[in-house]
């Protein structure tokens, strides 16, 4: 049974709440929408300023056709932003599918049947939509071994990364695989082998970089040739290899329910406790001089968590901490950039 269809209809989806596993059951091509440069802005006219960055440079890249080729898209109510561009989609594309996944902000049983029984129907009219036929189990739990092979060869990566590897490699490498076309990523030795290793500072100062979402890795790549970066936890990057679904559940739908909606939290989830508690773990695990966030400017999840890292972790324990709100899109400026070498010289 082939998995993989390159040539099959193409679903781009925003979040790392939406199973992977869902879209190649369908045998559909998934691609994860991540914004990026944009030539002409069109998103002043129907968005406000203060909204979302990642969200406005979505909806530009989506008015001046750059997401043309979707057959079909599917979103998640991670917050308002994400909902105002689902309803600006649906009234200004002519996609043939746009769907609302709703998924649960909480982590208890009732959450996850909930969302276990939004997996199910979204599987439903995926599989109905594009082929006129009832979703395969069995596909489905080859999928799910499938995407839990693509997440142990990723994790892989980063078991390596102290010795040979840079974190901005790796996060290539998963928003090169996340974008599509999917496949599995290049054998390690083959990476391993392309990969540079004087580009990674020797310093003796230990930071970790948290925050959403990273459409490129220039940022990133520009703070690991002057400091150690030890742990990089971003949702374009370890959060995405992080998940594993158990095969010994037989329900396929409450195996991957469970495995995303319990894993680390991120911000959209909004558990302050549990992401402080993981946080404060890395802290004293790692040994960490400084943190670095990275927010999308006016996202909201990323804002309020920002500011609970801050107050709540970094202030108590006596750790430097650097927000650098970006606008989603745009090269690292100037700004940025001298911002990123003023914090290195606190730590």
């Amino acid at each position: 049974m082939q998995l993989l269809d390159h040539n099959a209809p193409k679903i781009g989806y925003f979040c790392g709440y939406m199973p992977i596993e869902l879209i190649l059951t369908a045998g559909l091509s998934p691609s994860r929408i991540l914004g990026g440069p944009v030539k002409a802005s069109y998103n002043n006219t129907y968005l406000p300023q203060n909204f979302c960055s990642f969200s406005r440079n979505c909806f530009s890249l989506m008015i001046s056709g750059m997401y043309d080729f979707l057959d079909g898209v599917i979103f998640t109510n991670a917050d308002q932003a994400m909902e105002r561009l689902y309803d600006c989609w649906r009234k200004k594309m002519k996609t043939q599918f746009v769907y609302m996944l709703d998924v649960p902000k909480n982590r208890n049983n009732t959450a996850i049947n909930y969302y276990r029984n939004r997996l199910e129907v979204l599987s439903q009219v995926l599989c109905r939509k594009f082929s006129g036929e009832s979703p395969d189990l069995m596909k489905l739990r080859q999928c799910i071994r499938y995407m839990n092979e693509v997440r142990k060869e990723i994790k892989a990566l980063y078991i390596t990364k102290p010795q040979q590897l840079s974190f901005s490699q790796i996060h290539n490498t998963i928003k090169n695989l996340l974008e599509g076309p999917f496949k599995i990523p290049i054998l390690n030795m083959e990476i391993t082998s392309r990969i540079n290793c004087n580009n990674i500072s020797n310093n003796d100062k230990r930071i970790i970089v948290i925050g959403s979402m990273l459409e490129n890795s220039e940022l990133l790549q520009y703070i690991e040739e002057r400091i150690s970066v030890v742990k990089e936890d971003l949702c374009t990057g370890w959060r995405f290899c992080e998940i594993e679904v158990d095969l010994d559940i037989s329900d396929p739908y409450l195996a991957v329910a469970r495995a995303y909606l319990l894993r680390t939290p991120c911000p959209r989830m909004h558990c302050f406790s549990e992401r402080s508690n993981y946080i404060e773990a890395l802290i004293d695990r790692l040994f960490i001089d400084g943190i670095i966030y990275f927010a999308s400017q006016f996202r909201v999840p990323d804002s309020y968590e920002a500011v609970m890292i801050r107050e709540e972790i970094c202030r108590k324990r006596g750790i430097k901490f650097l927000l650098i709100e970006r606008e989603h899109g745009k090269a690292p400026s100037a700004a940025e950039l001298n911002r990123v070498d003023a914090f290195l010289e606190t730590l």
